[in-house]
């Protein structure tokens, strides 16, 4: 009778469980068991034979199946039997010792050869999202460019709380230029809102400057923080730059409204902050722009004073310059003088270097000096002039020097530390 479909021991689960299950544990033991007094059985009964035809050759008659043996030829037979079993026991367990050591190799390296390939379906896996990621990130930045090309005050609100999302998205993600690429439309969009004298282009151009210094106030371990971006503040900072931290990115600012800029508390860790005043060129009333404990630990600050025709100030107060590089920059084609005051500041190992041939004046009052600020560029220029008025330089602590001119500056210098050997 043939056997139908559903019989097949393939289609049995029960059937194919029993066969991939093979010999049972107590079966395999007994039969192990069996086949040892098997050997032991023949090579004691050779040992015996060749024992028998030892002692009665050549007249006994050779493979008889129970051979006399006397005392002493019984313990040598027990003695080889035992002795041959032992060498082949030994045997055994180096055979399945090298056995077992290959089969743990190779178990060793088909675990690896999984693991590699487990986490190279992972990567590719991970790449596969990062790419849906990057394609959705990239959507909504279309969508949004789209909503503010679309009139409304709704709609720009919206767009602005958009942007300000997918560039923490794309910070999160840790995409730095497509994040500075998301604020950089989100600071043009209020450049463009500020021609907007309405109620809703002030509150409109108020949220964007509360999102700008929410951002940049934040640490650059912070997945949201913006210091560590590519900054476009120009025409965007409202009355004042507070608490701003600046790590590793390029940030340009300057007031949104006409007058100078004004920094009431800075950290500059790295990278580039550019400060530039918002005159135009007919303007005509003294330009002086502030900035207040500033810290500068590294990276390097450029303050850009712009106005054409009359004189330029910036004032520095309560400032720590620990490293770094301080640049001055100013129009050429003037005879505009700038003035830079600095009062109860640190110079800790910050350079300075002013980029104009024009008069340069630096007023320092109260500020304690450890090393020369001023590059050669600066040194060398006709127009440099210094004042210095109740300062002093530090080189350790507790040993104070006054300071009253720029030669006192240059003869900063670190004395070596003497060793006192004993006699």
């Amino acid at each position: 009778m043939s056997m139908s479909p559903v019989d097949s021991p393939k289609d049995d689960p029960q059937e194919a469980k029993r066969q991939q299950a093979g010999i049972p544990l107590p079966a395999l033991v007994s039969l192990g068991l069996f086949a040892s007094l098997a050997v032991l059985v023949l090579l004691g009964w050779y040992f015996a034979e060749q024992e028998y035809l030892r002692q009665c050759a050549p007249t006994c008659p050779a493979w008889i199946l129970f051979p006399p043996l006397s005392a002493e030829g019984m313990f040598s037979v027990i003695r080889n039997t035992v002795t041959a079993a032992a060498a082949l026991g030994l045997g055994v367990t180096i055979v399945l010792s090298y056995r077992r050591q290959r089969v743990a190799e190779q178990t060793l390296t088909y675990t690896a050869e999984t693991q590699r390939l487990a986490v190279k379906a992972q990567t590719m896996e991970s790449k596969r999202m990062d790419r849906e990621t990057l394609d959705t990130l990239r959507k909504r930045y279309l969508d949004i460019a789209t909503l503010l090309n679309t009139k409304g005050d709704l709609n720009r609100i919206t767009a602005l709380h958009a942007l300000e999302s997918l560039t923490i998205s794309w910070r999160q993600f840790e995409n730095i230029r497509e994040a500075s690429a998301s604020l950089g439309l989100l600071l043009s969009t209020a450049r463009l809102a500020n021609s907007d004298r309405t109620t809703q282009g002030q509150e409109f151009r108020k949220t964007i400057t509360r999102t700008l210094d929410r951002h940049m106030r934040l640490d650059a371990e912070d997945n949201e923080a913006w210091g560590c971006l590519t900054v476009d503040a120009t025409a965007c900072v409202g009355t004042a730059i507070e608490d701003w931290i600046v790590d590793g990115g390029t940030v340009t600012a300057s007031p949104r409204r006409e007058g100078s800029f004004a920094v009431n508390t800075m950290t500059i860790r790295s990278g580039t902050v550019r400060l530039e005043d918002n005159y135009p060129p007919s303007a005509g009333s003294v330009a002086e722009s502030t900035l207040k404990k500033l810290v500068l630990e590294g990276g390097r600050l450029e303050v850009a004073l712009k106005h054409s025709t009359y004189p330029l100030s910036a004032t520095f107060s309560n400032c720590s310059m620990n490293g770094g590089r301080i640049v001055f920059y100013g129009r050429t084609h003037n005879d505009a003088a700038r003035d830079y005051h600095f009062r109860e500041c640190e110079f800790r190992g910050a350079r300075m270097w002013a980029t104009e041939d024009r008069s340069v004046s630096f007023h320092f009052e109260d500020c304690t000096f450890s090393k020369n600020p001023f590059g050669k560029f600066v040194l060398n220029s006709k127009n440099f002039r210094a004042e210095f008025i109740n300062c002093v330089s530090e080189i350790r602590p507790g040993e104070r020097k006054p300071v009253t001119s720029i030669e006192d500056l240059i003869a900063l210098k670190r004395k070596p530390k003497t060793v006192e050997v004993d006699a």
